[in-house]
């Protein structure tokens, strides 16, 4: 083995592998996948015999207890993925050692030492309450049996029991001579008969069994079923079945939870259900959305923990997902899901015991919901049928309108054919105008031109400026040309005289320019030394030129340079002989022009010439005299046409405008939503109108006629409707309420395995076995509580025994997995309201001590001033909200021990007379409160239920509703007004269950406008616990800062005689009878296609409206169900291949036809 090569792989392996190496694996283990560490552990060495197959697939052989197992997978670098196990044995491989590095996934659940012994403790912890409840259960045998007024009698002779057996279960014993079926309960049992209230309506069943000699037993079935789920849920997490697979990771270590970056969800007013919600309730709802696996909400009393359980339901309904609501009592779950208030989005639904269900949430057991729902249903569609017949009257409302509107629209038409014509004149006028205006410009710079160079040709060829539309002036023209023929050879002579003058003058500047350039290079005295005496007589142009062009010759050849030296001499004798020559020449010009100027001044001022000069610019005056008169003359019409123009656009478009108005409502402007109001079609718009008016009448007839039929199927009670509509509603419930243990019975696992959110309510009071079983179903889960509040909760009696007699069950009892967790958890995972909305301030402040070292410091009361109790008058000012009742510590006051509770008569007679006090005060103020009566134990419960309702006494109070009970029932509860009676006082001073702050934070916070304390404080501030006696000691201190101490001696006797009725006393019992049932034992999807009545209507209306628009939401407004429902059976009828839906649209199919065709047969008959 030495020699053989070892190789290192990473070792992951699939579900399916796992499940597979089971088979071949004697190993226990507590996850599945715990299994691969287990047998294949970090850094062992295994031989053995590895291969490969298709080149592809890595196959390792093992041998575990002399069996072969082969691990199938792929292996890319150094991680080995196996995807299959199988016992073959590979034959031709080769021989290596193997060493496995585990690798541990998100997704991986080991359950490490820790929580090994944790779970050990749990098992011990259930185990014992299993002991507990066997020492109260009572086996016996049957001796005969029968049925008398729907109760099972048994006759007995060998059963003894010791204690109490009333409601204890009854039921029969398996082969391990434990209980496996109960069938009833005690109601009593007297000489050797046995009274039993039997469960269900199976009597006939029972009493099958119910045979001389069978072996039965009398057993606490809740303490039997709730330790056999809270064992189920422990084996469940051992055995990685939890929906999170990471729940045992974070379950002690919150660290561990959100890994992941989950939703980054941020709430604005518009998003909320609840639009007050303050800042931390706001940041809790967005923590616990974000959250991935796990998040925590600490909710002191009256901060509306409440508030923010419904608003996580509504944000989780609107995005699809599902809730679960759990808590350790049934209380606690109706509490919360009373709350989420009625949205179309949230579809609550109350599983567990109804009778168990308190009055919160009665009216969402199943029965009731679905009632309700139906009544919400027939609600909204008898809106619906009104809505129809008003669209119906409203139809032909408007349709009687149309022959006026016809009117207006033929007056548009005659307005728009004015227009039209206006609009071609304005057009017409406008072109002529733009080119007049465009050739005036031209024109008169012509006649301008024409003017001053008294030109005839500049004049003739402004002819072409005038616009097609203008009048040619011919008579103007033909004066002009005859008054231009009379200067023209005058004109002609004078342009001839101008063009000599401006030949020599120009002549003259170039000569000019000569002269100063031969004066720059000669010198001076070279030219004043040469002379020239020849003369120019007459100086023509061919002289001028020719003698200026030899002139540039010589000033071209002037000589550079070296040549310079040589021929400059010569050249400059040359250009001072020119020079002179040019000069005699320019004076001969200069003589020339004065006579040239002399002419042609004699014939300008000639006065033949001049007077048939002025002649033609007389001519030339009159164009354009006559071309403005033309142009002013078309800018006048042009702006009439345009004024009349103004006035027919005008009055097309306010007759258009009038039309829009009478249009406006919702047929027309719907009939007419794509017609041209600009062209408009007479035809068109009577045909579109016709059109529009006969789809919808057909279409709301058919609406109406399908309403009809389906408001009968709904209101028929006696008919298969209500099962079908009863499993709708629960199949698409996406809020579930149910208590912790229920949520572990196995109808609730089968039809709700997983949840997308689990909420669990009063974290706090649950045991770690209680929380655990909904805490498998979430994906995400949400705990709220209070762990300032009450502890881990159990049964009364079992919490009695235990506080007293077992130090380790008592230990175990305090544990708070909720208190944890949250003390573990970082701040981005946690929240803490802080604002209570429930309490005066004066209340609020016997509180605050318990909040001293947490997130908040302490709690704020933001709505103290509305907290009034309007108890004012005998012994109560209307500024007292905290009083107590002190008891003096003597024996005639003492407690009186019954069993393992307590009671005590003077505090219970206290209560009476306050109760008197607070009816007086209210009857005088005309104001109605409720009041709950708190106290610790059940003996004293027992004793203010004796002395106010067993005897009718609380009938006399007209003005209080009553509700009384132990300080774990009113957890999550409040009342206007809370009387709390301590009970205890002995001249021990033991105080018991009041040691525990938690129970004392959750009795003082129950009021909302009124605390009274009934007890002494003598005995309380004194008991031995120092912590406890402070406690105390600062309640007591605040009352009296407050004014607010009495004597219990000083209670006054009154007498109130109130002609009440019977309703102002609640219990958790509920007459469920207000409730009447359906007859639901039809079983659900009765005909032969399985299509309920949803389904077919669903047909039905896609039959109605066959090849037209047809939505999801088009049914769930007519039928009154929310759209989820529709799409959910749409969904189900495209798959069963009877509809088609594409984009949103419903269509239906040949098979749909026929289903619907089988269905009405059905219903028919």
């Amino acid at each position: 083995m030495d020699n053989t090569k070892t190789l290192h792989l990473n070792l992951s392996m699939s579900p399916r592998a796992i499940d597979e190496l089971k088979q071949y694996s004697n190993v226990k283990y507590n996850s599945k996948y715990e299994l691969p560490l287990i047998m294949f552990p970090d850094n062992k060495t295994f031989e053995i015999t590895a291969a490969v197959i298709d080149g592809k697939t890595v196959c390792l052989g093992f041998i575990f207890d002399g069996k072969n197992i082969v691990l199938s997978g792929s292996l890319e670098h150094n991680n080995f993925f196996c995807t299959s196990v199988t016992d073959k044995t590979i034959t031709d491989g080769r021989k290596l050692n193997l060493v496995f590095l585990q690798e541990k996934s998100e997704d991986f659940t080991y359950i490490n030492e820790e929580i090994k012994q944790r779970f050990a403790m749990w098992y011990d912890y259930i185990e014992s309450m299993q002991k507990k409840a066997e020492q109260n259960s009572y086996k016996f045998t049957c001796d005969s049996a029968e049925v008398k007024n729907e109760k099972i009698i048994i006759i007995t002779s060998n059963l003894k029991p010791s204690a109490v057996i009333r409601n204890l279960s009854v039921g029969f014993l398996d082969e391990k001579n434990q209980p496996s079926w109960g069938f009833g309960k005690v109601e009593r049992y007297e000489s050797q008969v046995l009274f039993i209230q039997p469960f269900g309506s199976e009597l006939s069943k029972i009493m099958s069994r119910l045979t001389a000699g069978t072996h039965l037993i009398i057993y606490d079935g809740a303490v039997d079923i709730t330790c056999k789920r809270m064992k189920s849920g422990l084996n469940k997490l051992c055995k990685g079945e939890a929906v999170n697979r990471r729940l045992p990771e974070f379950l002690f270590d919150p660290k561990k939870a959100n890994r992941e970056i989950g939703e980054n969800v941020t709430l604005t007013v518009e998003n909320l259900l609840t639009k007050t919600m303050n800042p931390e309730q706001i940041s809790a709802v967005e923590g616990a959305l974000n959250a991935e696996d796990l998040y925590l909400i600490q909710g002191p009393p009256g901060t509306g923990k409440t508030t923010v359980i419904a608003e996580i339901c509504y944000q989780n309904a609107v995005r699809g997902l599902k809730t679960l609501i759990v808590s350790q009592s049934n209380l606690a779950v109706d509490n919360a899901i009373s709350r989420v208030m009625n949205h179309a989005d949230i579809r609550v639904l109350r599983k567990g015991d109804a009778l168990r269900v308190e009055e919160e949430g009665l009216p969402f057991v199943e029965d009731n919901v679905v009632r309700t729902w139906i009544s919400q249903i027939s609600e909204a569609t008898k809106k619906m049928d009104k809505n129809l017949t008003g669209r119906l009257t409203f139809l032909k409302e408007s349709k009687e309108r149309f022959p006026e509107l016809l009117e207006l629209a033929e007056n548009i038409k005659e307005l728009e054919k004015n227009k039209n014509f206006h609009e071609s004149q304005l057009y017409f006028f406008q072109n002529v105008l733009e080119d007049a205006k465009k050739q005036r410009a031209d024109f008169f710079e012509l006649i301008t031109d024409a003017y001053e160079n008294d030109d005839l040709e500049k004049a003739n060829k402004a002819r072409d400026c005038y616009p097609p539309d203008f009048k040619l002036p011919n008579s103007i023209y033909n004066d002009l040309e005859d008054k231009y023929m009379d200067i023209k050879a005058d004109l002609d002579m004078i342009r001839e005289y101008e063009a000599d003058m401006k030949f020599y003058n120009e002549y003259t500047e170039k000569f000019v320019s000569q002269f100063r350039y031969i004066t720059e290079t000669v010198s001076s005295r070279i030219i004043e030394r040469t002379a020239y005496e020849g003369v120019f007589y007459y100086a023509d142009r061919e002289m001028v030129q020719s003698l200026y062009e030899e002139g540039e010759r010589i000033l071209d050849s002037e000589p550079y340079g070296i040549k310079r030296l040589i021929f400059g001499h010569k050249w400059n004798q040359v250009a001072a002989i020119y020079y002179r020559r040019a000069e005699n020449l320019i004076m001969s010009i200069q003589l020339k022009t004065i006579r040239i100027c002399d002419k042609i001044y004699n014939l300008k001022t000639d006065r033949e010439f001049t007077e048939n000069v002025e002649s033609f610019h007389f001519c030339l005056d009159a164009l354009g005299e006559d071309y403005d008169a033309q142009y002013y003359s078309f800018k006048g019409k042009y702006e009439k046409i345009y004024n009349d123009c103004m006035n027919a656009v005008r009055d097309y478009k306010y007759s258009v405008e009038y039309f829009k108005e009478h249009i406006k409502d919702d047929f027309y402007s719907a009939a007419l939503k794509n017609f041209d109001f600009e062209k408009i079609n007479l035809d068109e718009l009577e045909y579109n109108v016709n059109r529009y008016y006969s789809i919808r009448y057909n279409r709301y007839k058919k609406w109406k006629k399908l309403l009809d039929e389906w408001r009968n199927r709904i209101s028929d009670e006696s008919s298969n409707n209500y099962s079908e509509l009863k499993k709708l509603y629960i199949e698409n419930a996406n809020v579930i309420g149910i208590t912790c243990i229920q949520s572990g019975t196995k109808d609730f696992n089968e039809n709700y395995p997983s949840f997308d959110v689990v909420i669990i309510d009063e974290a706090s009071k649950s045991t770690p076995p209680d929380i655990i079983l909904p805490m498998l179903k979430g994906r995400k889960i949400i705990l709220v509580g209070d762990h300032k509040q009450l502890p881990p909760f159990i049964d009364q009696n079992a919490y009695d025994e235990i506080e007293e007699d077992d130090d380790q069950l008592k230990k175990l009892i305090k544990v708070s997995l909720f208190e944890e967790l949250y003390e573990k958890s970082g701040t981005d995972m946690r929240t803490m309201l802080f604002r209570q909305y429930r309490m005066h301030k004066d209340i609020a402040a016997l509180i605050n001590q318990f909040y001293v070292n947490t997130d908040a410091g302490r709690l704020e009361s933001p709505a103290s001033e509305f907290k009034r109790h309007c108890c004012q008058g005998r012994g109560i000012n209307a500024d007292n909200h905290v009083i107590w009742y002190d008891v003096p510590n003597i024996e005639k006051y003492y407690e009186k021990k019954n069993n393992k509770s307590y009671s005590n008569e003077f505090e219970a007679e206290c209560i009476k007379k306050i109760l008197c006090l607070l009816e007086k005060n209210l009857t005088d103020n005309n104001s109605h409160k409720s009041i709950g009566i708190i106290t610790f134990y059940d003996a004293q419960v027992k004793l203010i239920e004796e002395k106010l309702i067993n005897n009718g006494y609380y009938k006399r109070f007209g003005h209080i509703t009553l509700r009384i009970g132990s300080v774990d029932r009113f957890q999550g509860m409040e009342e206007d007004i809370i009387l709390i009676s301590f009970a205890r006082n002995n001249n021990e001073h033991a105080i018991g269950f009041a040691r525990d702050s938690r129970r004392i934070n959750v009795a003082l916070s129950r009021a909302k406008e009124l605390l009274i304390i009934v007890g002494s404080s003598d005995n309380f501030i004194k008991s031995g616990n120092n912590e406890t006696s402070k406690m105390f000691e600062t309640v007591y201190n605040i009352i009296k800062k407050l004014d607010g101490l009495k004597n219990a001696e000083d209670l006054p006797e009154l007498y109130v005689n109130s002609d009440s009725n019977d309703n102002n006393f609640e219990t958790s019992a509920y007459e469920s009878s207000i409730y009447q049932n359906y007859n639901d034992e039809t079983e659900y999807g009765n005909n032969e296609n399985n299509i309920n009545i949803l389904d077919y209507f669903i047909l039905k209306a896609a039959l109605e409206f066959k090849n037209e628009y047809l939505s999801v939401k088009n049914i769930s407004n007519v039928l009154g169900i929310a759209p989820v429902f529709i799409k959910n059976r749409v969904q189900y009828l495209k798959k069963e291949n009877l509809i088609e839906y594409r984009n949103q649209l419903i269509q239906i199919k040949p098979h749909g036809e026929e289903a619907l065709n089988c269905t009405v047969e059905i219903y028919k008959q």
